[in-house]
């Protein structure tokens, strides 16, 4: 009687025991699982952000590219426009200056 009364507490104890056990590591799993599930959320912001801030850096690249080639073209056609008034000038002063030899020559 005496053995069978240890084994029946060993075997309350047991029970006891294990119920704390398996709840236990469920309630464990269940925050691992909770904390998991934080990382990813934070993780895919994380990723979130940084392609948005990459697509904002291109988008920032694309724009001062486009104004860069802006001002090169309009200085390229100022600078185009220059030559082409200095070479008007050069071309009528060429003109004026044949006009005034064949003058020379014609009244010589």
């Amino acid at each position: 009687m005496k053995h069978t009364l240890v084994l029946a507490l060993a075997c309350a104890a047991v029970l006891m025991s294990t119920t704390t056990v398996v709840y236990g590591w469920h309630e464990g799993r269940a925050e691992a699982h909770r904390l998991r599930a934080e990382i990813r959320r934070e993780w895919r912001e994380a990723t979130r952000e940084a392609r948005r801030a990459a697509a904002e850096a291109r988008r920032d690249v694309r724009r001062e590219v486009d104004r860069a080639r802006g001002e090169q073209r309009r200085a390229f056609r100022g600078a185009y426009r220059d030559a082409q008034r200095e070479a008007a000038r050069a071309a009528r002063e060429a003109q004026r200056e044949a006009r005034e030899l064949r003058r020379w020559f014609r009244d010589w």
